[in-house]
Parts: structure tokens; sequence; C-alpha cells
């Protein structure tokens, strides 16, 4: 029997490592965050649509083609995408979400994260471990 490693990961683990690369921030409040410049830029809104559209490739000759052949061409509708003002909008939701999650993170001012996870915590708990001491 071989006795090989041959485990592989599962398919929900599939991915590639890929080596970090770090942006300088324009925005003050992202600098020196290594969490946030390890980030893809921020989009402009054209950049974004250019993204997400997708349009099916449209030859004049195609409306030639016997029916058979055209049926399947309708298929490839199926992949097309209009980005509208909506998805504009939840990209740079999400895009700022990101950020403000990992500006409360930043690796080098741990006195600060430190400092807003005690705030976070609910008064109530506060007062109770400081009653139990």
């Amino acid at each position: 029997m071989d006795n090989s490693n041959t485990w592989q990961n599962p398919p929900l683990f599939r991915g590639c490592i890929v080596k970090a690369t770090y942006r300088e921030q324009k925005i003050p409040d992202y600098r020196r965050n290594p969490l946030i410049e390890a980030l893809p830029p921020i989009c402009s809104q054209q950049e974004v649509i250019n993204l997400l559209q997708h349009y099916p490739d449209y030859q004049e000759e195609n409306r030639t083609w016997a029916v058979e052949l055209r049926v399947h061409l309708v298929r490839s509708m199926l992949k097309f995408f209009e980005p509208l003002p909506r998805h504009i909008d939840l990209e740079q939701r999400i895009s700022c979400t990101l950020r403000t999650g990992y500006e409360a993170r930043n690796l080098y001012q741990p006195i600060d994260y430190i400092r807003k996870q005690h705030d976070a915590k609910p008064r109530n708990s506060r007062k109770e471990s400081t009653n139990g001491q």
C-alpha cells in the first residue's frame, strides 16, 4: 500500500495564497494600517462599472445561423450584467465597511485597539467586573 501523503484540500478550501502588496493610503485614518494597506485600491465608479459589466459577444452573422444554433446563443444572454446605481452603492458600502472595521484593528496602534474594545463593552458588564474585584 502506498503511504504517500495524497490528501488534498476539499473544494471549499481551494484557493491561492497571494503575497500582500501594501499600498500607501491617501486617507489619513487609513495610513500605517497594514490590514487596510493590503486591500485593493478604492475603486472609482467607472472602475466598478468596468469590473462588473458583462455583455455577451454579438456578431451580425449570427443572425443567419440555423435556428438550432441560435437557440444556444440565447443562453449567452444569461451572462449579461448591466451594473445599476444600487450595485455601485453596494460596492462603496462594502469598501467603507471593510476599511472602517480594519481601522479599529490597527496592529500598529494596539493601545487604541484595546481602548476601543474597552469602550465597546456595555456599561453593565464593566460595572460587574469592577464590583466583583
